[in-house]
């Protein structure tokens, strides 16, 4: 959805904002989900094992009825207007 869709994408990935990445595939077929680069993008922020646990592992508890843990969110090294209070 552009720019500043990415950016804040970016912003809540840093801030730990974020527990799933997801697709809003349909089916395999038609639409298949394609998450391999949204993870590698996510890699770059949060690190590749953070990365496929957003992508993998953290959705596969949620289906599984699994405890989830998470780790309080940190406001960004610079302010940006999410984090204004």
């Amino acid at each position: 959805f552009g720019r500043p869709a990415q950016r804040l994408a970016e912003h809540l990935l840093a801030g730990n904002l974020v527990h799933v990445i997801a697709s809003d595939a349909h089916d395999a077929e038609g639409r298949a989900p394609r998450l391999g680069a949204a993870q590698a993008l996510a890699a770059r922020i949060v690190g590749a094992e953070r990365a496929c646990s957003l992508v993998a592992t953290t959705p596969a508890a949620i289906l599984d009825d699994l405890p989830l843990e998470f780790e309080p969110p940190r406001p960004p090294e610079r302010r940006h207007w999410f984090w204004q209070r």
